[in-house]
């Protein structure tokens, strides 16, 4: 799993990764931070422009990687 281009989301951030099985691409995800935050000030979290080959592996390493963005960058909640 590589991470990829992280920049400015308008007001927010993302980040982007692709997941790679023997050097052959097998799928991609967004993960993104929104401007809107809960009650408490966190902003809310989102994964999106998810694709991924029929590859359990590189699937959960998508979303692990993107979770794990997400909640080290201050979000309590994902939605979406």
């Amino acid at each position: 799993l590589r991470a990829e281009l992280e920049r400015p989301l308008l007001k927010g951030r993302s980040k982007s990764f692709l997941a790679f099985d023997g050097g052959a691409l097998q799928g991609r995800a967004v993960a993104a931070l929104s401007p809107l935050t809960d009650g408490e000030g966190c902003p809310y979290g989102t994964i999106g422009y998810f694709e991924c080959l029929n590859n359990q592996g590189a699937a959960d390493a998508l979303f692990n990687a993107c979770t794990d963005w997400l909640w080290t960058n201050g979000a309590k909640n994902i939605v979406g």
